[in-house]
């Protein structure tokens, strides 16, 4: 049976899956159009967003993982 209270911690899973998504898929364009990204006068490196696209597939992956065992 679904709460209250597990209906807002399936929001906040399936909020987190978008965002780690969202936050891949701009990594990953980022590495596709080759673009640079500067922080003063330093240069971030493309391999940083290989990276972050791997960690934001894997929060996602594990937050709906996590929603699923709340349903």
């Amino acid at each position: 049976m679904i709460t209250s209270k597990n209906m807002i911690k399936l929001s906040f899973f399936y909020v987190v899956a978008t965002i780690s998504l969202i936050f891949s898929i701009l990594h990953f364009l980022r590495l596709m159009f080759e673009k640079s990204v500067y922080f003063g006068d330093y240069s971030i490196p493309g391999w940083i967003s290989g990276i972050f696209v791997i960690f934001g597939i894997i929060m996602a992956y594990i937050a709906i993982k996590l929603s699923k065992e709340q349903e």
